[in-house]
């Protein structure tokens, strides 16, 4: 809830979390996609014409502060959508699980999640990517194989 506009590279279409603000403890930047930026860009124009805040979810109530938490908010979309046992962390594991479902490699997705090693990722993750393997290795079929066509 801390993030500040600063940690925010439009450029290079990046976030750093600083590393005292982390569990890790350690600095960590990931890349955004493009869409994202577009938003976090849209945000802050709107933010703009309000009261300018180093924050990007400043706090509704207490000037120059983060949010503090965003507990009711969560729970009106809860609501709203009518998810069940649905906390905000489940947006980060929901990330990676379709990250790996999608092509995403273990070492790359231990990158993103900032996981203090590769084998907490494999770990945790490492039973989703056992279809994709199988996908990986079949883009190589022409390069050993040629088909009927190709002989």
């Amino acid at each position: 809830m801390g993030l500040e506009w600063k940690q925010i590279d439009f450029i290079n279409r990046t976030i750093t979390f600083k590393g005292d603000d982390m569990k890790s403890t350690r600095t960590h930047t990931v890349p955004i996609m493009a869409t994202l930026s577009t938003e976090l860009v849209a945000w802050r124009k709107g933010q703009v014409k309000k009261k300018i805040s180093p924050f990007v979810f400043p706090s509704p109530s207490r000037a120059q502060q983060h949010m503090a938490d965003m507990q009711t908010s969560w729970e009106e979309l809860i609501e709203i959508t009518k998810l069940k046992d649905v906390c905000f962390h489940t947006l980060r594991h929901t990330f990676a699980s379709h990250f790996l479902m999608n092509g995403g490699d273990l070492v790359t997705l231990s990158e993103l999640l900032d996981h203090a090693s590769i084998q907490i990722t494999k770990d945790r993750y490492g039973h989703l990517s056992g279809e994709h393997k199988k996908k990986a290795i079949d883009q190589f079929e022409g390069v050993f194989f040629k088909s009927e066509a190709n002989r």
